[in-house]
């Protein structure tokens, strides 16, 4: 386990507080927050095999479900 791995949660805890106390830098940063956002879903993405394709066809109806329950109401 990388350095990285083994206390990422206590670099996000350090953050988060550091974020609260100070956010003027934080707010400095908001244009780059979609680019951010949009490289953790692709990089999260990537990772993804296709067997975990083949769970979610077979899982379908959660997943029908959890859409109806997020956006159908």
């Amino acid at each position: 386990m990388s350095l990285l791995q083994r206390y990422f949660p206590v670099i996000a805890i350090a953050a988060s507080v550091y974020a609260y106390y100070w956010p003027s830098w934080l707010a400095a940063q908001k244009p780059w927050i979609v680019y951010l956002l949009g490289a953790v879903m692709f990089f999260m993405g990537a990772t993804l095999k296709v067997n975990d394709f083949k769970l979610a066809l077979i899982r379908y109806p959660l997943i029908v479900l959890a859409l109806v329950l997020q956006f159908g109401f």
